[in-house]
């Protein structure tokens, strides 16, 4: 996915959110629904990413939980890959996930590698003990977010975003 934007910084999602290109990203990050049917399930590979983690938020209340972990890519736009558990407003999850302390929390997926090495597609197994099947299908996606910085008025600037393969290690590695 290539991204332009010019003059001022701003996160992905308000990028989006003004664009009016929500259910694109809303796609994008479903890849997992249609490997389901399309990928048996000895082709996918465990990967394990430690997240550290936030709770709360002034929209969605006290047991909003937020999971972040940087991309592995060595791109020029640092960029991180986010969990946002919306849906999921237990107090039990959020007590769960608090009790990780200042410790990261361990986030299975399920990630189908294509022959070039790279994630293609991935679906989540867990959080921390915490099974899948327990979220909401959107609180089971994984996102990019990155902000641009400033450039001079009428520059372009670009960054390229590889979903999901940013946010997993290479098959080998």
């Amino acid at each position: 996915m290539l991204l332009i934007m010019s003059k001022k910084t701003r996160p992905l999602s308000t990028m989006i959110a003004a664009l009016g290109l929500l259910p694109i990203a809303v796609v994008l990050g479903q890849a997992q629904g249609t490997l389901k049917a399309g990928a048996a399930t000895s082709d996918f590979t465990p990967v394990t990413l430690s997240m550290k983690w936030a709770r709360g938020d002034p929209h969605y209340g006290p047991n909003f939980i937020w999971l972040s972990t940087p991309c592995l890519t060595s791109g020029d736009v640092p960029c991180e890959c986010t969990m946002q558990f919306k849906g999921t407003n237990s107090k039990q999850f959020a007590d769960y996930i608090s009790s990780f302390g200042d410790g990261p929390v361990p986030v299975v997926y399920q990630v189908l590698y294509g022959s070039d090495g790279l994630a293609h597609g991935k679906r989540l197994e867990s959080v921390g003990n915490w099974q899948a099947d327990r979220f909401p299908r959107n609180d089971r996606l994984l996102g990019i977010s990155f902000t641009l910085k400033d450039g001079k008025p009428g520059q372009k600037l670009t960054a390229n975003i590889h979903d999901p393969a940013d946010c997993f290690p290479p098959k080998g590695n």
